[in-house]
């Protein structure tokens, strides 16, 4: 019995020992072996040498070609926060559309990377980057900033040209997304920037969203902006409840009576 647990030891031992070599052997491997060029290219790319990418290029490298798992300059670049090298490529070239096997590109890095190093995004935007790209799951790239509750890069984006009453990977308008869920702060965001709010021929419509009262109450730090949408809806003719205190369910009253807490004011 102690003979078979050595061997199940030992080959357990084996089979990590293989990985680990394999894990060690990417991590060494160069992405981009087209000639010598574009591997000294890949040097200035992880030293974030502007000049070395400069001279990489007009020695022969390609400011576009695929490596290893599909990466390009740019997306080896702006996923290793590189923002000479960023620069240096994007002004010889460099194409942000072109996507790596993780569906990649500059502009869904960029986004990926905005609260670490902004100026990635600025940088691929002004290069010509799409601001409706899609993720490799069907998102457009402002979700990820709504869903961060960064609404100033959100405002930012839009600025840029990023359609804010685009669908999500549900083909739902973002401001109907974003209201299901009772994300009030993001919805009224997207309303302040000019987000379409009528949508009648939807599968959820606000009488509908708003119709679990008991979601958001007055206590939750959401329920300022709740109002805010309730207001701007009510006064723009759609059909939401028609008080605000029809935003707040029974439930509510009764567990503030139950643990003997005053009733806030709803406005």
């Amino acid at each position: 019995m102690k003979t078979i647990w050595v061997i199940i030891t030992i080959f357990f031992l084996f089979i990590m020992l293989v990985a680990c070599d394999k894990e060690t052997e990417e991590k060494n491997m160069m992405y981009f072996q087209g000639n010598e060029a574009e591997k000294l290219l890949e040097q200035a790319i992880e030293l974030d040498d502007g000049i070395g990418v400069a001279k990489a290029i007009k020695d022969g490298a390609n400011p576009n070609t695929q490596g290893l798992h599909g990466v390009t300059p740019i997306i080896m670049a702006v996923g290793k926060l590189k923002k000479q090298a960023v620069a240096e490529l994007l002004r010889h070239g460099a194409s942000t559309e072109q996507r790596d096997v993780e569906g990649d590109n500059a502009v869904t890095l960029a986004v990926r990377a905005y609260k670490r190093e902004p100026e990635l995004l600025h940088m691929v935007l002004k290069a010509g980057g799409e601001p409706n790209t899609l993720f490799s799951n069907g998102d457009p790239v402002i979700v990820r900033f709504l869903n961060d509750f960064n609404f100033d890069a959100v405002s930012y984006l839009k600025e840029a040209g990023a359609n804010i009453d685009t669908r999500n990977k549900s083909e739902d308008p973002l401001v109907i997304s974003y209201g299901i869920s009772k994300d009030w702060d993001a919805v009224w965001t997207l309303l302040e920037l000019g987000a379409k709010y009528d949508y009648p021929y939807e599968a959820f419509t606000w009488q509908d969203i708003f119709s679990t009262p008991d979601t958001t109450p007055p206590d939750s730090p959401l329920w300022p902006y709740k109002v805010k949408v309730w207001k701007f809806l009510k006064q723009n003719g759609q059909s939401v409840p028609n008080t605000i205190k029809e935003l707040v369910g029974q439930q509510y009253w009764d567990y503030l009576k139950k643990k003997g807490l005053p009733k806030p004011k709803l406005d």
